[in-house]
């Protein structure tokens, strides 16, 4: 037969049944809650790679049109002096040469100019890898803090209701019989 004592007993034990169950709870939740940020970061890595790949694929397009722009004004230049003349005295002249050769140049910082936004670009990407691998571990971290917590609440509990099964001069093994 339950006897009036036992009731507080009775509602401790549920609290405490109740705490457990919550604790469990919030602990699935930020387990799922991290293995949804994992996976956002996956996906964010995914669009990384498109948008890098897209750069590279941009870097190769406008190479190869600095290359042909400096081919077309280098005939350009050619045929202009063979048609003034400048090309039949000598094998090249010097105005010749000298057009030739600030195309050429402006071909090359052209060339350098894509080369250096191509590797900060390739920089940028590697950070942003960096970042979602530090995402990653703050989500497993994450889950393990409501571990702790629903742990600590467990805890909390425990202690509190073992200290109120000492009221009234009796203690829990006096309870249980022994």
């Amino acid at each position: 037969m339950v006897g009036v004592t036992d009731i507080p007993f009775a509602g401790q034990g549920i609290g405490l049944g109740l705490e457990a169950f919550g604790a469990f709870e919030q602990y699935s939740a930020a387990k799922k809650q991290a293995g949804i940020s994992q996976q956002e970061v996956g996906v964010e890595e995914q669009q990384d790679a498109v948008r890098k790949q897209a750069m590279e694929l941009q870097y190769k397009r406008q190479s190869m049109q600095g290359l042909r722009q400096a081919q077309q004004a280098r005939s350009m230049a050619v045929a202009n002096a063979t048609n003034q003349g400048a090309g039949s005295g000598s094998p090249q002249s010097s105005g010749l040469v000298g057009g030739l050769a600030g195309i050429s140049g402006q071909a090359g910082v052209n060339q350098l100019g894509l080369s250096q936004n191509l590797g900060f670009g390739e920089q940028m990407f590697g950070l942003n890898s960096s970042l979602n691998a530090l995402k990653i571990q703050m989500a497993g971290t994450q889950s393990q803090m409501a571990l702790g917590q629903g742990l600590g609440g467990i805890g909390g509990g425990i202690a509190s209701a073992s200290s109120s099964w000492t009221k009234g001069g009796q203690t829990l093994q006096d309870l249980i019989g022994g």
